[in-house]
C-alpha cells in the first residue's frame, strides 16, 4: 500500500469518480482538495457541479473549497446565492473556518471591487457592534477585518492604489 504523493495524478483520477458519491461533507472537502493538488481543473467543475445541485453539508462545504480555489468566480456567487439564503453565506464563512488565518493569500488575487463588495456583504451579516467583550475569529468578524486589511493592502499597491482609495473613500461613507 503507497501513501500518495501530492499531485498524484493516478490518485486524483481514481478519486474523481468518489465525488459523485454521497460523502459527507468533511471527506467531500478533503477529497476535492486531494483532487485539486494533480487535476484542479477537474475538482473545481465537480466543486461548481455540487454547489449547483447537491445537499446544503455539500454545497456549504465545495463552497468554502472555491472560496479558497476559485475566489473571482465563487465570491460573487455566494453572494448574490445569500441574498436569497443568508444562513448559506453564514454556513459557508464557518465552513471555511480558519481559512482567512491560514492561507493569507485568499484575496490576494482578488481585484478590489470584488473585495468591497465581500467587505459590504459581510457587514450587512455581521454588522459592527458596540464591544462585547467577545469576538469569534472564525467567524464575520474575522472576515470583515481580513477583507478590509486587503482593501487597505490594495492601496498601498501601485497598480491598485487610485482605485482601492476609492473604494475605501466609498466604503466609509
Amino acid at each position: 500500500h503507497r501513501v500518495p504523493a501530492e499531485g498524484d495524478v493516478v490518485l486524483a483520477d481514481r478519486l474523481l469518480p468518489r465525488l459523485r458519491a454521497a460523502l459527507p461533507g468533511p471527506a467531500l472537502g478533503t477529497l476535492l482538495r486531494v483532487i485539486h493538488t494533480a487535476r484542479p481543473a477537474e475538482a473545481l467543475d465537480a466543486a461548481w457541479a455540487i454547489v449547483e445541485g447537491s445537499d446544503r453539508e455539500r454545497v456549504e462545504v465545495a463552497a468554502a473549497f472555491l472560496l479558497e480555489r476559485d475566489g473571482a468566480r465563487a465570491w460573487p456567487w455566494l453572494i448574490s446565492r445569500s441574498k436569497l439564503d443568508p444562513d448559506l453565506g453564514k454556513a459557508v464563512v464557518k465552513t471555511m473556518g480558519f481559512g482567512f488565518s491560514r492561507d493569507r493569500t485568499v484575496f490576494a488575487a482578488l481585484p478590489v471591487r470584488t473585495l468591497a463588495e465581500i467587505w459590504e456583504w459581510a457587514v450587512s451579516l455581521w454588522p459592527y457592534r458596540e464591544w462585547q467583550g467577545v469576538r469569534s475569529i472564525v467567524s464575520g468578524d474575522e472576515l470583515r477585518d481580513k477583507v478590509l486589511v486587503a482593501i487597505e493592502q490594495a492601496a498601498s499597491d501601485p497598480r491598485t492604489t487610485d482605485e482601492a482609495l476609492n473604494r475605501l473613500h466609498v466604503l466609509a461613507v
